[in-house]
């Protein structure tokens, strides 16, 4: 065994490589589960939506109780990697429109609030300041917090969620006239994975990330803490508190200013199904013309031979990637939408790189009525407002 050459590796050095393995892990994690949840959404929307052919009520019903499964399949998924991401440090940093985040929340949370037959109110303050922080989760510790208000609030109750300045920071508050905690159980429910009593849980069901993950990314990530209240047969409240760090200066959002006249789209994803399906989701769209590809290296010969209005790209892919393909395409049409899809949670948003190159970012599995509407407006904006 020599000797001679050998050299002490640093501490920082171990921590930097666990960090990277820590990031190709997650990575890893979140394509293989994203990605065939991608393509059961894909198709349990054509199907749903009347696509393939008619279905008859049994069919429908079976297909909505996909949908659903299919819809909790992906928030677990997605909250297994932001905990992950957390960490290994691997958060991305930047400046946080709090009410966009509230509102964030509140949509995906609206229609099982009506469908609980709940009263959703919701009450936040003009002018609110910005803070720095990971915008994706931070809206998703909000989603939790609602997620169990619905989850534990009786059929007619009422639900406010709040947004206000507050000193140095900005409180975020659901309240509830839910089935309340006891102050036994309310001293343990940030505690890891911890749920209410076995019948409880039997009853509502769910493995205990909501309140971790909250716990998580408003103490761990954004320095901030959280209060909570409650009273059995009354309901809880619970409340953010997130400190000020930066001058409340309104975030520019990012719009399409573009005017082209055609609708030419072309989608590209190393996953066949995957293209297939977005392209089959699109294809009924009117006065477009859709063209997809497997390949990044012959979507670039596309490029070059006709223009097009509209680039949907997947991420990471063999060859010429989604970076790649975004960078080039920016390069020959500077005034057309790129929108990228991602299996990989927030790693395009620590990419420089792919940040600039494209307009949206969007996480897989898409729903197609989502893709769609981001989609026509897309090509709305880009256009006289008249493709319609």
């Amino acid at each position: 065994m020599a000797t001679g050459d050998a050299r002490p590796v640093s501490a920082e050095s171990g921590v930097g490589k666990r960090r990277d393995l820590h990031e190709v892990f997650i990575q890893n994690v979140s394509h293989h589960l994203r990605t065939p949840l991608h393509i059961v959404q894909g198709y349990v929307d054509l199907l749903g939506n009347g696509d393939l052919g008619k279905l008859d009520a049994e069919q429908e019903q079976a297909i909505t109780l996909i949908a659903n499964r299919a819809s909790e399949l992906r928030n677990i998924v997605e909250r297994i990697e932001i905990l992950l991401s957390i960490e290994a440090g691997l958060n991305v940093e930047t400046t946080i429109a709090v009410d966009e985040a509230i509102t964030k929340a509140i949509e995906r949370r609206r229609a099982s609030a009506d469908q609980a037959d709940l009263t959703l109110n919701v009450e936040i303050a003009p002018n609110l300041p910005v803070i720095q922080g990971d915008p994706l989760h931070l809206t998703h510790a909000i989603d939790c917090l609602l997620e169990n208000a619905i989850k534990f609030t009786p059929k007619g109750g009422n639900i406010v969620v709040r947004g206000r300045s507050e000193n140095e920071t900005i409180a975020i508050e659901v309240v509830d006239t839910g089935i309340g905690i006891t102050q036994q159980e309310l001293d343990r429910v940030f505690s890891g994975f911890y749920q209410i009593d076995g019948s409880t849980t039997r009853k509502y069901e769910g493995i205990g990330l909501g309140l971790t993950l909250v716990q998580a990314v408003i103490s761990e990530e954004h320095n901030g803490w959280i209060e909570a209240s409650s009273e059995l047969g009354k309901g809880s409240r619970f409340t953010i508190h997130l400190p000020v760090r930066c001058e409340p200066v309104r975030m520019v959002e990012p719009q399409y200013k573009r005017k082209r006249s055609s609708r030419r789209i072309l989608i590209v994803d190393d996953e066949e199904h995957v293209a297939l399906a977005l392209r089959d989701g699109l294809e009924g769209m009117p006065n477009s013309r859709i063209v997809s590809t497997t390949s990044g290296e012959k979507a670039l010969r596309l490029f070059e031979q006709e223009p097009f209005d509209l680039l949907i790209t997947d991420y990471k892919m063999p060859g010429t990637n989604g970076t790649t393909l975004a960078v080039r395409f920016r390069q020959l049409y500077p005034e057309v939408p790129v929108i990228m899809i991602t299996a990989y949670g927030n790693a395009p948003l620590r990419d420089r790189e792919t940040s600039q190159a494209v307009d949206q970012i969007l996480d897989k599995p898409i729903r197609l009525s989502e893709i769609r509407d981001i989609v026509r407006e897309a090509l709305r904006a880009s256009r006289n407002g008249n493709n319609d």
